[in-house]
C-alpha cells in the first residue's frame, strides 16, 4: 500500500469514529500518510539510530563525521559492512568458501540486531533478536517507541 492510500484509510477510519488498533508497515511511511496517521502503529525493519539506546553511540559517532542526523536504515548497513569485515577478516588465502564458511558458522552481533544462519533451511535468522521495530506516529512523523523485542519485557 502506498503512503496515499494508506493516508485515505487512515482518514476513512478517522471519518468513521474508529478507536480500534491502528497498525502498518513502514512501506506506508510517507508525508501523505504522516500528515493523516496521528497514532498509527508502524513495524519497521530499521531503527531511529538516535532514540535506540543501543544504537545512540553509532548516531552520535555518524552525526559528528557526516555533519547530520543517520537515516533509516543506516544502522542496519553499518551492521552490515562490520559483518561481511568480520568474515573477510577471517578469510586470508581460502578465499570464497572461507569466507562463506566464516559467515555462516557462528552467529554475529551486530548494534541493530542478532544474526545467525539456519543451515537446514539455508536462511539467516534473528533468532531472538527479531530486528523488528515499533514507531508510532506523532506530530506529522514517525517517531521510535521500541524494539520489537523489547515490548512486553520486564526492566
Amino acid at each position: 500500500m502506498s503512503p496515499a492510500r494508506a493516508a485515505a484509510c487512515a482518514r476513512a477510519l478517522r471519518d468513521a469514529g474508529h478507536r480500534g488498533a491502528r497498525v502498518a508497515g513502514e512501506h506506508v511511511l510517507g508525508a501523505p500518510f504522516l500528515a493523516v496517521g496521528e497514532g498509527w502503529r508502524i513495524g519497521t525493519g530499521y531503527t531511529d539510530a538516535g532514540a535506540d539506546s543501543r544504537t545512540k553511540e553509532f548516531a552520535a559517532t555518524f552525526r559528528a563525521r557526516h555533519g547530520g542526523a543517520p537515516g533509516p536504515w543506516a544502522a542496519e548497513a553499518y551492521d552490515a559492512v562490520r559483518f561481511a569485515a568480520h568474515g573477510l577478516g577471517a578469510v586470508g588465502d581460502g578465499g570464497r568458501s572461507t569466507l562463506r564458511s566464516e559467515l555462516l558458522r557462528r552467529p554475529w552481533q551486530g548494534i541493530t540486531r542478532r544474526v545467525s544462519f539456519e543451515p537446514t533451511l539455508q536462511y539467516f535468522q534473528g533468532g531472538d533478536d527479531s530486528g523488528g521495530f515499533l514507531f508510532r506516529v506523532s506530530a506529522g512523523a514517525a517517531r521510535f517507541v521500541a524494539r520489537s523485542d523489547d515490548i512486553g519485557a520486564k526492566t
